[in-house]
């Protein structure tokens, strides 16, 4: 057995799996659309819009959420775990099977400042001394390297701008949710107003419309709570306040203080960087039908299957 690709391949499919659970779960979409009720002002100028009945979360989320970011984090290890098959011809020493592992550090790794070894001390560990893969070929080792979140990504939202910045900052997502799962407790979630549509009437200007959503006001969002304000210069036609188009809503969590995520577009993407990183490597392969899994990841999120493809070395 001189490794396959069809493990890591497998952990994404179930990962694909659990997201499509979460999606039921949510109503079938990444957000759910709401209507909101208007309360006018006594001056006629300002308007304010509430949300009508937030239904309790499904308590199996958090669970459902960690499975997905866990089978992700597989997938790289398995990946990791036949490229040393692959170098060793099948025969595995037991000490490197051990140690086999998808690094993915998001502070550059430097030697401690105790090494016995002073010229050593805290200078850069290259990758020939990483635990998890230094005995692969030079070749592999160099592909994994730049795939490091540490050598930096654009981190303006709503994600970075380059090929590569894109695959690590999905590596730093999938690294850091499934250490959380793991290590600490499953991750808190919580409904969250996501989006607060547009309105389109006629006129708009003459009345001096301005719009003011209530994000973050409610976190998490509760039943009948203030989610958006309009405001007039004059008062504006009756049937203005009927056309107000309605909330958007999701499952969010909050791995952070301050630090808020919209959940299932986020794990589609980080399904997709996981699929992409194991596709990038599958040269190194007899040939894998990768079919099953794009057409899955058509299906995950409307972005993935038009992603980017990032170069590897």
């Amino acid at each position: 057995m001189n490794g396959s690709l069809d493990a890591p391949v497998a952990k994404l499919r179930r990962a694909i799996h659990h997201y499509r659970t979460l999606k039921t779960l949510q109503g079938g979409g990444d957000h759910k659309a709401r209507a909101v009720t208007p309360k006018a002002h006594i001056d006629g100028l300002t308007y304010e819009f509430y949300i009508g009945q937030i239904e309790s979360l499904d308590p199996d989320i958090p669970l459902i959420l960690g499975d997905a970011f866990h089978n992700i984090r597989s997938a790289l290890d398995c990946l990791a775990f036949q490229l040393h098959l692959r170098r060793h011809r099948g025969r595995l020493p037991p000490n490197v099977a051990n140690q086999s592992a998808f690094p993915i550090f998001t502070r550059e790794p430097r030697y401690p400042m105790n090494h016995r070894n002073r010229k050593l001390r805290g200078t850069l560990i290259p990758s020939s001394d990483w635990r998890a893969i230094k005995t692969l070929a030079k070749r592999e080792r160099a592909a994994i390297e730049w795939l490091q979140p540490y050598k930096g990504f654009d981190t303006r939202w709503p994600r970075p701008k380059s090929h590569i910045g894109q695959y690590r900052s999905g590596l730093t997502d999938i690294n850091r949710f499934d250490i959380i799962d793991k290590h600490h407790q499953p991750h808190l979630v919580a409904a969250a107003l996501i989006g607060v549509m547009n309105p389109r009437f006629p006129g708009a200007d003459d009345f001096g419309f301005r719009q003011k959503p209530q994000f973050g006001r409610s976190e998490p969002l509760v039943s009948d709570a203030h989610v958006d304000t309009w405001t007039f210069n004059r008062p504006p036609p009756p049937e203005y306040v009927n056309m107000h188009p309605g909330v958007l809503t999701g499952i969010s969590m909050e791995p952070d203080a301050g630090d808020r995520i919209d959940v299932l577009p986020n794990l589609g993407g980080s399904i997709w960087i996981g699929a992409k990183v194991v596709e990038r490597f599958a040269n190194r392969f007899p040939y894998c039908d990768f079919g099953p899994l794009n057409s899955d990841l058509t299906e995950v999120h409307r972005t993935i299957a038009q992603g980017p493809h990032g170069a590897i070395p």
